[in-house]
């Protein structure tokens, strides 16, 4: 059998891929591939916020039990974080071991750290409640060490490892997906949102911030309605200021590199480490009469709860 591990990590349309997957599970069972899901992975057909199956991997190994298909697939971006770890490395090795796997296929989509942690520091706003600037955010930004251990976890334990920078292939994100687990471009049913789990404007951001200092975790019922009642919004990145960016730079380097000359050993790499022209914006923010709208009934229904 013939174990496929969708990795993550964060912020790197996983949502949308899960969503192609929850839309897609009888056509995948069709070509040999068992995506196990319950009711709320299944939601994820109608384009909602979605984490995947890794929790009945971990949770649950029965329902990856009743299956007639040469390979089985999970996805999770949690799969990331949790496979290093000693605990959760024993189940993956025990799974294996139960169900005779023969090649544990592993693809991991990675961002530039300078893109990156402006998407990391948006989801801690949208869903950690967090108040702070982006400048203060960035002592804590350890993602390129967890992607370079990750690494380091695979090759030691001799998975087929397959990593691309989402930012050059987010156009392509599910033909890429499509050839990793070897079936036919066109396979998969994209779900009719085109956008899901989107990241917040800038106005969107500040707001969410002073809804945090109220809220905390609470106020993520905010940034949740606007990404998936508003998927027209565009968002904004949100950049370090370019001294900032340059000693991001200098911290990352190394895990970059490893990653690099593991990936690609006489090429470029997945990582570019440029840094971006920072532009002054303004203080006035605008919102939309639907923003308004989602904004108001989520903070209606949080304060009647």
């Amino acid at each position: 059998m013939k174990l496929f591990l969708h990795c993550g990590h964060d912020k790197t349309g996983s949502s949308f891929l899960q969503s192609s997957i929850a839309n897609s599970i009888s056509i995948l069972e069709s070509s040999g591939i068992h995506y196990p899901s319950n009711s709320k992975i299944i939601s994820a057909r109608e384009g909602k916020i979605s984490s995947g199956n890794a929790g009945l991997f971990f949770e649950g190994l029965d329902s990856f039990s009743d299956f007639k298909t040469e390979s089985v697939l999970a996805s999770g971006e949690k799969l990331f974080r949790l496979l290093p770890d000693p605990e959760y490395r024993e189940k993956l090795f025990n799974f294996i071991d139960r169900f005779n796997v023969e090649s544990v296929e592993i693809l991991l989509f990675v961002r530039d750290p300078l893109e990156h942690i402006s998407s990391s520091y948006q989801q801690s706003v949208k869903r950690g409640g967090y108040t702070g600037e982006i400048s203060e955010f960035v002592s804590q930004y350890r993602h390129t060490k967890k992607v370079s251990d990750f690494v380091k976890f695979c090759v030691s334990s001799k998975f087929n490892l397959s990593v691309y920078n989402y930012s050059n292939v987010k156009s392509d994100l599910i033909g890429v997906f499509e050839e990793w687990l070897g079936i036919d471009r066109g396979t998969l049913v994209i779900p009719d949102m085109s956008v899901i789990n989107r990241s917040l404007s800038l106005a969107e951001l500040e707001f969410q911030k002073v809804v945090n200092s109220y809220f905390g975790r609470e106020g993520a019922v905010v940034a949740d309605a606007l990404c998936q009642e508003c998927p027209e919004v565009k968002s904004d990145i949100i950049l370090l200021d370019e001294d900032s960016q340059r000693e991001l730079v200098r911290r990352v380097s190394p895990f970059c590199q490893y990653v690099n000359s593991i990936v690609s050993p006489d090429g470029p790499g997945v990582y570019n480490l440029d840094v971006a022209k920072v532009e002054k914006t303004d203080d006035v923010f605008t919102f939309s009469k639907k923003q308004i709208a989602t904004i108001a009934k989520a903070l209606s229904s949080t304060i009647k709860k």
